[in-house]
């Protein structure tokens, strides 16, 4: 590969991801989106993923992006040495961790769950001071979702001088599951997702209770990790105390080829989350061409409108909402879907990781010294993201 080298004061530049609060034994979207992006970063320069382990990081699920072309994964002990050869910019994947190496950082903001659903943190109040600390002390702040591009300043209290919104390509391809036939004896609805109370598990299966028990039949997955022993008991006790064992299955982690069987084997996708940074299910949804409905909240009503995806929504506190929507995405054809998303498939295959490190690039050459700041464009939309 002919990776392009960028020299600041005659060192050549390296970016270096730092892994050091990214457990990727049980982390999901989020080292996903920050390996995948850097995977990208690697045709343009130099990427070093600082772990607390190597040979852990090299046994992950995540081994393949870790052992992509130009990456090199290394101790976070060994970072310091990397400074004698290297003009270093480093990539904090998450909004809870300030840069530890370098003067020049780049934050990634996920989403303000921090202050959407204040209710999981053991202390709200402690965790919203460290999202803005965090954040004011990162050189620049880049986010992939409309919402918190929009919204992290005005409900964090904050000013961020350097704030970049980039895309947000689909994490899993899930264009070959579009031509598998469903399974529909009984019909699947999905929900992939970790099991956080957040994420609303409960709600759902009260809402799929109350539809069952008006004599319709449907079979409910759930993919995901456990995030924690005491949520996935609640869950459990729950479906066990109501009756619902033969009906609701847990699938556990999938690997992404057993994530797209899911998908395929699904007559539709449903998202009752309390909270999000936008709507990646509504865009693999669309990319397996199965009928999605989500919570209508800000974060995914602006990131499907980004991408044009039509779709259903509902109050994710309202189990009648739940059952109405059970019976609207098993009603809906995958057909009547396709027509409905059509121009969403176009825009999903018009962006990819190679889009959104391009305009990181810009952003790191800006803070190299080697080139002037990025001037960002969008329209209303946030369809169209263009860095001048």
């Amino acid at each position: 590969m002919n990776r392009q080298v960028l020299r600041s004061s005659g060192a050549p530049v390296a970016l270096v991801l730092n892994a050091r609060k990214l457990p990727l034994d049980r982390t999901l979207g989020v080292a996903f989106y920050a390996l995948s992006l850097c995977v990208s970063l690697a045709k343009h320069l130099k990427v070093f993923v600082a772990v607390p382990s190597v040979s852990d990081a090299l046994e992950s699920p995540f081994h393949e992006l870790l052992t992509a072309v130009g990456m090199e994964v290394i101790a976070l002990s060994d970072v310091n040495k990397l400074r004698r050869e290297f003009c270093l910019v480093e990539l904090c994947p998450h909004h809870f961790q300030k840069p530890e190496f370098s003067n020049l950082s780049c934050l990634i903001c996920h989403d303000l769950h921090v202050f959407d659903v204040d209710w999981k943190y053991q202390e709200p109040s402690s965790m919203q001071n460290l999202f803005r600390e965090c954040l004011r002390s990162a050189s620049v702040v880049v986010t992939e979702f409309p919402r918190t591009y929009y919204a992290v300043e005005k409900i964090a209290g904050v000013c961020l001088s350097n704030l970049f919104l980039i895309d947000s390509p689909p994490l899993l391809d899930t264009r070959c599951a579009s031509g598998m036939e469903p399974k529909s004896d009984p019909p699947i609805v999905l929900y992939p997702a970790q099991i956080q109370s957040h994420k609303n598990h409960l709600g759902l299966l009260e809402g799929f209770k109350q539809y069952l028990a008006s004599g319709r039949r449907a079979l409910l997955q759930f993919s995901g990790t456990e995030f924690g022993p005491a949520e996935s008991k609640q869950v459990v006790d729950y479906i066990k105390a109501n009756g619902l064992d033969s009906s609701v299955e847990f699938l556990g982690r999938l690997s992404n080829d057993e994530m797209i069987s899911a998908y395929g084997n699904a007559s539709a996708i449903i998202s009752p989350s309390f909270a999000e940074g936008g709507a990646y299910i509504a865009m693999e949804a669309v990319l397996a061409n199965r009928p999605v409905a989500l919570s209508r909240i800000d974060a995914a009503l602006l990131h499907t409108a980004q991408h044009a995806i039509k779709c259903d929504f509902f109050d994710p506190k309202d189990p009648k909402a739940i059952v109405d929507v059970f019976s609207v995405l098993l009603s809906t054809s995958r057909e009547e879907f396709a027509r409905a998303n059509s121009a969403a498939l176009s825009r999903l295959s018009e962006i990819s990781w190679d889009t959104a490190a391009t305009k990181l690039v810009h952003i790191i050459r800006w803070l190299v010294g080697l080139g002037p700041r990025p001037q960002m464009r969008c329209d209303l939309a946030s369809y169209q993201i263009e860095f001048d």
